[in-house]
């Protein structure tokens, strides 16, 4: 054993070269064995190192080929377009102003209230109309076909309807009702008697001497412009008339007689004119008798009857009210009685 150890140190010191003379001990012999085996083993590894550096560039050069041969191989990608994104709706917009516009209806010869019509109702911001639709107003004498200045129903064209139309009275233009037929039309009603109870609540004796006229100033009640049938007197001393005119509310009855007739004392006197259905009679009588509070009593007839009674007072006055029931029949009977002037 010891001859086969001293033959490897001699191994060692001639691959070495060192002699062995130069030799140390085995201890330091042994480091130096270890020594050549560890840089031999390293000298291995370096080599080994080089060569799997060599095989990793080669793999790395490999790889990029084989890289650069699938871009090669991949077909070009389909062109990116821009995403398209949603129409932005335009910004609305307040609605169009639209302007109300309307209109007032002609006057007609009548002079009846106009009325007001709204053909384009205002939207938006539009302007609004200053009048309400199928407002009324008053139509003016000379407004339209509505006449001007009339100071009588006669200046009412011929062929107008009966009806309220506007009279200048005194310069006041006056809702009048009037009958543009009977006897020729150009009546203008003044006074009227009820259709059921008593007669004409007022009383005109304090006329008795002058008589009815056109400068007799009085007034009894509330005075209807459309003609209805009631309890009044209008006055009419601001108006030239001459004639007066009694018809019943229905119609069918109606004489005409001076105004200037009807006067203290009265009489017989002629009718102007009639409805012809009086039983032949062409006079009227008037009875105006001294303390009479029910007086004058008018009717179509030549004497006192009370067939066709067309007129008679309650007589209120300063003197106290007398209820007068008398003679009511005839003139309830077809609707009262309305009075006009002309």
């Amino acid at each position: 054993m010891k001859t086969i150890s001293l033959f490897r140190a001699l191994l060692v010191v001639v691959a070495l070269g060192t002699s062995p003379v130069d030799a140390g001990s085995n201890a330091e012999v042994n480091a130096k064995a270890r020594q050549v085996k560890m840089d031999k083993r390293l000298g291995i590894c370096e080599r080994k190192t080089k060569v799997v550096k060599k095989k990793l560039a080669n793999l790395k050069e490999d790889l990029g080929t084989a890289l650069d041969d699938a871009d090669a191989a991949m077909p070009a990608p389909a062109a990116t377009s821009t995403p398209t994104s949603a129409p932005t709706a335009a910004p609305t917009s307040a609605p169009a102003a639209v302007d109300c516009a309307g209109s007032w209806s002609t006057c007609a010869a009548d002079c009846a209230d106009k009325t007001y019509t709204v053909t384009t109702v205002a939207s938006g911001n539009g302007a609004k109309c200053g009048t309400a639709d199928a407002a009324t107003d008053t139509c003016a004498p000379g407004d339209g076909q509505c006449p001007a200045a009339l100071t009588r129903a006669s200046d009412i064209p011929a062929g107008s309807p009966e009806g309220t139309y506007k009279i200048d009275i005194n310069n006041v233009p006056t809702d009048l009702f009037c009958d543009l037929t009977t006897a020729g039309g150009g009546w203008m009603s003044f006074a009227s008697v009820p259709s059921s109870g008593n007669w004409f609540d007022g009383n005109t004796v304090e006329f008795k001497s002058s008589g009815w006229s056109s400068t007799m100033s009085y007034s009894w009640g509330t005075y209807s412009s459309s003609g209805a049938i009631g309890n009044y007197w209008r006055d009419f001393s601001q108006q030239s008339v001459t004639e007066v005119l009694f018809k019943t509310g229905n119609g069918q009855y109606w004489f005409v007689i001076k105004l200037t007739d009807v006067h203290g004392g009265g009489g017989t006197v002629d009718m102007v004119a009639s409805s012809g259905n009086f039983g032949g009679n062409t006079q009227a009588t008037i009875f105006w008798r001294d303390n009479a509070m029910e007086d004058p009593w008018i009717n179509p007839t030549s004497g006192h009857s009370a067939t066709y009674m067309m007129w008679g007072e309650n007589g209120n006055n300063d003197a106290g009210t007398y209820n007068n029931n008398y003679h009511v029949d005839f003139k309830n009977a077809n609707g009262g009685i309305l009075a006009f002037v002309r």
